[in-house]
């Protein structure tokens, strides 16, 4: 969000989406962020400019140390997507 917000000045809307994939131990938690701007592909995403941060780089480095895969690209005729995949074990119900 805080990408879409510095570098999407033309967006007209966000959508955050969070949810769980797969059953039992097999499950994987899906976090995506689509924004309806090309300005956040015009203005170098993942070059880490901006706030000491390190980008699309970074992200896909803590989405792998977890397991994970994070996915990056168009949506739309003007938007972009992240998606970020990572497998987890629910915790044990608490009684």
């Amino acid at each position: 969000m805080t990408n879409v917000r510095r570098r999407a000045n033309s967006a007209t809307g966000a959508r955050v989406s969070v949810r769980a994939e797969g059953s039992g131990t097999n499950r994987t938690l899906v976090v995506g962020v689509t924004n309806t701007s090309l300005a956040i592909i015009e203005s170098g995403i993942g070059e880490g400019r901006r706030g000491g941060g390190s980008g699309l780089v970074g992200l896909k480095e803590r989405v792998g140390a977890l397991g994970g895969t994070l996915n990056a690209g168009p949506f739309g005729e003007n938007g972009r997507q992240v998606r970020a995949s990572v497998p987890f074990s629910p915790a044990a119900p608490v009684s």
